[in-house]
């Protein structure tokens, strides 16, 4: 099962449909619907009364190991030819405190990246850009109001390549006040509607693996002597952080549990760390970013 975080029904309701979710009603503060693949969390909007939902609902039912979290909804963005198309975030800004967050991008997404700063109210600008741009600016900004309170209330439940966050821009900084509440919230819905046929598939992919893929299956097994000496190495050479590592060694461990040979091909696409460590954290996870990459293309 996974878990999926809107803010609004709105865009809640592509999903209730796809995936037959019904209303939990014995959970009565919250809208909270559940299925058989997944759980659903409508909290309204703001960072605070997200944080807020999502903690009692987590608290409530846990999440297994195999278990993930999509936070999805729209978001708003300068560039009014941006309109309708969908981002997966790699950078969350508390606009408040300047706080950041970044979820670990790991898996092949049908969505190009962008980063997302969380705001207490809508951001209004006069006059959003039209037209098309031979360079677009980097790098693309969203807007939206509940990113950094999902992310920090789920964090202490999930590992970080456990947390993705989908955007669609709804609206060039105008918080579609210029359409009456019906046709804005059928816009919205209809912006969720419209990324499902491509999102579905990546997620029904992302469920599969981390089924097979999830700690229960490496209790027993562990790597051969030469494997635990490369995953030092590699350690050292990406400068990884604690969590890093322990996703290198789970990449291994899966590499090992399905006989797929690694030590040489890693130790080739690594080659240049391994020769010149990095210096930073940041550009040891590029490296483990690639690795997944190249070994889950198929995600």
């Amino acid at each position: 099962m996974f878990y999926i975080v809107t803010a609004l029904y709105e865009e809640a309701l592509p999903f209730l449909e796809k995936y037959h979710l019904k209303r939990k009603t014995d959970f009565p503060h919250f809208e909270l619907f559940i299925g058989e693949e997944a759980m659903l969390l409508v909290t309204r909007p703001g960072a605070l009364r997200a944080a807020t939902a999502l903690s009692s609902v987590l608290t409530a039912f846990p999440p297994q190991n195999e278990d993930f979290l999509l936070s999805v909804g729209c978001a708003g963005c300068i560039l009014k030819e941006k309109l309708g198309e969908a981002f997966i975030i790699s950078k969350i800004t508390e606009g408040a405190s300047g706080r950041v967050r970044y979820p670990e991008l790991l898996f092949r997404c049908p969505f190009q990246e962008a980063e997302v700063i969380t705001e207490a109210k809508v951001q209004i600008v006069q006059k959003p850009l039209e037209g098309k741009f031979d360079c677009v600016p980097e790098p693309l900004l969203l807007y939206d109001m509940e990113a950094a309170g999902i992310y920090e209330a789920a964090i202490p439940y999930f590992s970080c390549e456990r947390l993705l966050f989908i955007k669609v821009i709804s609206d060039p900084l105008t918080g579609l006040f210029e359409l009456s509440m019906e046709e804005r919230r059928r816009r919205i819905t209809d912006n969720i509607a419209s990324i499902l046929p491509t999102l579905e598939p990546w997620l029904a992919q992302l469920n599969d693996f981390f089924k097979n893929f999830s700690a229960d299956h490496f209790r027993k097994p562990m790597l051969a002597p030469e494997g635990e000496i490369l995953f030092t190495r590699l350690c050292t050479a990406l400068h990884l952080s604690t969590a890093s590592s322990l996703h290198l060694r789970q990449l291994m461990l899966y590499l090992t549990l399905s006989e797929i040979p690694y030590a040489d091909s890693m130790k080739r696409l690594l080659a240049s760390p391994l020769k010149t460590p990095c210096r930073t954290k940041k550009e040891g996870l590029q490296y483990l970013g690639e690795l997944y990459e190249y070994y889950l293309s198929d995600l």
